[in-house]
């Protein structure tokens, strides 16, 4: 950051003293500044100054949504190397839900953040000099600071290879929503489509016979009873799915899926379990297989 200033000066006849920079952040009134951002779980974010650290806050009980800081990245030793480093606590709310790589700028509603450069050179004879530089960060009308969406990302299942009756719709060891965070939004059965609102925390039924076992509002696990008998069991919030049903034949189920992230973009998929009698010599007995770990291949 202290390359991004050229103060110039020199200590004078009396020679060299000492010389001590100071960068802080600046700018922000104790009231603090609005933002043209939102977040996903607060709503509007005003930004604060707090101990020299930029804090946004949301409108849900002030809550940190992001914070902005001076830090030194070089290694202890070494001459300091000052950058500015974001940290993101909340999902930032972008504009267009089908675009998975938006990216929004930072900016003020009205007044500007600013980059500061102390440098007080003090010459061979105590003799002291204070010089000041700023850098406008971000106002109304422009800024450095962007955030990026990411969109979920959702599975790539080959159809015929066996998948356990327990597993989940994606690999919950490789979060698919990013920092937004997410759930399923949908899904599709023997040509029935159930989507789960959150805002009302029901299920809607659209497409074809309606099967719907049950719904658990709490837990929001989904239940659906299959034409070809038995069951899929959803949980909603995490993706795990199993089916509770004793097998007598070969299986094979499409589950068309939809992801939703907390910023409301959204990625589908087809899941096709195919689970066969004959290969497995537990299924024999009538009893359920349990995977052992995530979208087990047997």
């Amino acid at each position: 950051l202290a390359n991004l200033f050229d103060l110039g000066g020199a200590y004078g006849a009396d020679g060299a003293g000492s010389i001590t920079p100071t960068l802080s952040l600046t700018g922000i009134p104790p009231g603090g500044l609005v933002t043209n951002l939102s977040s996903t779980a607060g709503g509007a974010i005003t930004l604060f100054l707090e101990a020299g650290v930029i804090v946004g806050r949301d409108a849900d009980g002030g809550n940190p949504v992001f914070r902005i800081e001076i830090v030194n990245t070089a290694s202890i030793g070494n001459p300091a190397v000052y950058e500015l480093q974001t940290t993101l606590y909340e999902a930032i709310r972008h504009g267009d839900p089908a675009l998975h790589d938006e990216s929004i700028d930072l900016m003020t509603t009205a007044g500007e953040v600013n980059l500061n450069y102390q440098v007080i050179r003090i010459d061979g004879d105590g003799d002291r000099n204070t010089i000041n530089s700023s850098i406008v960060l971000l106002d109304s009308s422009s800024s450095f600071f962007s955030f990026d969406d990411d969109g979920p990302k959702v599975n790539t299942f080959v159809s015929g290879q066996a998948v356990d009756s327990v597993g989940y719709l994606w690999n919950a060891n490789d979060n698919p929503f990013g920092i937004d965070g997410g759930s399923s939004a949908s899904i599709a059965l023997d040509g029935t489509t159930y989507t789960w609102h959150t805002s009302t925390n029901s299920i809607d039924v659209t497409g074809g016979v309606n099967r719907l076992d049950s719904f658990d509002t709490t837990e929001h696990r989904l239940v659906v009873n299959l034409a070809a008998g038995g069951q899929f069991a959803l949980d909603m919030d995490d993706g795990r799915y199993d089916l509770p049903f004793k097998l007598t034949a070969d299986v094979h189920l499409n589950v068309d899926y939809t992801l939703v992230d907390n910023d409301g973009d959204r990625a589908s998929a087809t899941l096709p379990i195919d689970m066969l009698a004959a290969q497995v010599d537990l299924l024999a007995g009538g009893h359920a297989v349990t995977g052992t770990s995530r979208n087990d291949v047997l």
